[in-house]
């Protein structure tokens, strides 16, 4: 308890054995003071091999304040089990505040400036989201020319989107769309 512990503890999970790190980080993040917050987005940021720690902590104590600060991580980083814990991490904070059109609009705003992986993040995100900002962003993305963007505004279209309004965009995506794999998943839906 105190300015001590956490001081040791905030040391400990900047710079130790790993294994120590990610205990050190789990108790922090119970702890959520603003030094704790920042430390384990610092952490979470530094894409090492306890990122993942510190963003599972920012979102299991976190609230939608911290969206902001983990969309640079998913788009930004080049390890796929960091962009897919941030990406989670996303979706839980945007769910828990309630405001899933804010937490849409805030990953929609980077869209355009990140690459086609943190598109295809994006893309999955704000579909496990929804609403009509996240379905133009998906029928938008589902007529990219870079295929891996394409494919992934298919699966959420086509395999989990609920809203019927999907249907005519479907139809005619499985129509146009250049494979195979693509044209079944548009008419799945």
């Amino acid at each position: 308890k105190g300015a001590g512990v956490e001081a040791a503890l905030l040391k400990e999970a900047k710079s130790g054995a790993n294994d120590r790190r990610n205990t050190a980080i789990n108790v922090i993040g119970n702890r959520m003071t603003p030094a704790a917050t920042n430390a384990l987005l610092e952490i979470a940021s530094a894409q090492d091999a306890v990122s993942i720690t510190a963003i599972k902590a920012l979102t299991r104590t976190g609230n939608g304040q911290l969206v902001s600060k983990l969309i640079p991580i998913m788009i930004g980083t080049k390890d796929e089990s960091i962009r897919d814990a941030a990406q989670s991490g996303i979706v839980a904070l945007v769910q828990k505040s309630g405001d899933n059109e804010l937490g849409v609009s805030q990953l929609a705003s980077v869209f355009g400036a990140s690459n086609t992986d943190g598109k295809v993040a994006i893309i999955s995100a704000v579909a496990e989201l929804g609403g009509d900002t996240a379905f133009n962003l998906i029928t938008t993305s589902a007529k990219s020319p870079v295929s891996e963007i394409r494919s992934a505004a298919y699966n959420p279209l086509g395999n989990n989107w609920t809203d019927p309004k999907a249907l005519p965009g479907l139809l005619d995506l499985s129509k146009s769309a250049p494979s195979k794999g693509d044209r079944i998943s548009c008419l799945r839906g």
